[in-house]
């Protein structure tokens, strides 16, 4: 008996091989480098569909590569073997990329580069995504994450010890977050107060530094509570 649905996978993904063999990736979809990918992990089945799924469940690529494992296998289709691979590609292109000669990453040490690289990271994330970054003595970047739906609430200490855990398995000794508000103007409300002093008595308490809350508005302003005049005491 012809098995016509693995006759077509097997074409469609030696048709897509081919693509970029002869033209490269610049004129590739997002989704079309993605697939590619899931066909490493994912044999004898249409991956399209999966690739498509999770570009519109995370809102981008860069939001599929900042997933935690955990997320990603709630996505239809994707499996802990799929899961790991992008966590992995994620990961080695973190090492391989955010080093620079010095064999550090980029310096987040002064005022313009964080609000810069916070503003690139957040610029295709949904409103209300916060990311982790963490730093080491020099205050150059040693990981960037997004934070799961766990660490999105600091109201619990199970949720602030995670953050101490992500810290600590870095090797950081600085932390930044930075989240991207639903106000066209970046805007420190009652709850962000209120988080930032819970979170500078935890880190102070594991003896890591908080260096930075950065707000993102929708306009792409950001703002820096660690250089604002009101909120800098918190921050070391």
């Amino acid at each position: 008996m012809i098995n016509m649905q693995g006759e077509y996978v097997n074409g469609h993904r030696g048709r897509l091989k081919e693509k970029f063999k002869f033209s490269g990736f610049s004129f590739a979809y997002d989704y079309e480098l993605l697939e590619l990918l899931l066909t490493y992990s994912i044999p004898r089945k249409d991956v399209k569909p999966i690739a498509k799924r999770l570009i519109n469940h995370f809102g981008s690529l860069e939001g599929v590569f900042s997933a935690e494992q955990s997320e990603l296998e709630q996505v239809g289709g994707i499996g802990a073997g799929s899961a790991s691979l992008i966590i992995l590609i994620a990961e080695l292109n973190r090492r391989a990329f955010s080093k620079g000669h010095s064999g550090k990453g980029a310096s987040l040490s002064g005022k313009k580069q964080r609000l810069d690289y916070c503003r690139g990271r957040l610029k295709e994330m949904p409103c209300g995504t916060k990311i982790i970054i963490s730093l080491d003595n020099s205050e150059c970047i040693i990981s960037c994450r997004k934070a799961t739906k766990e660490l999105n609430s600091y109201s619990e200490s199970g949720n602030l010890n995670a953050f101490g855990k992500n810290a600590l398995q870095n090797h950081a000794a600085g932390i930044i977050i930075a989240e991207k508000q639903e106000s066209e103007t970046p805007c420190p409300t009652a709850a962000t107060v209120s988080t930032i002093i819970k979170l500078n008595s935890f880190f102070r308490m594991i003896n890591i530094g908080f260096a930075d809350y950065v707000l993102i508005g929708k306009s792409g302003e950001a703002l820096s509570m660690r250089f604002s005049d009101s909120f800098g005491k918190y921050f070391r």
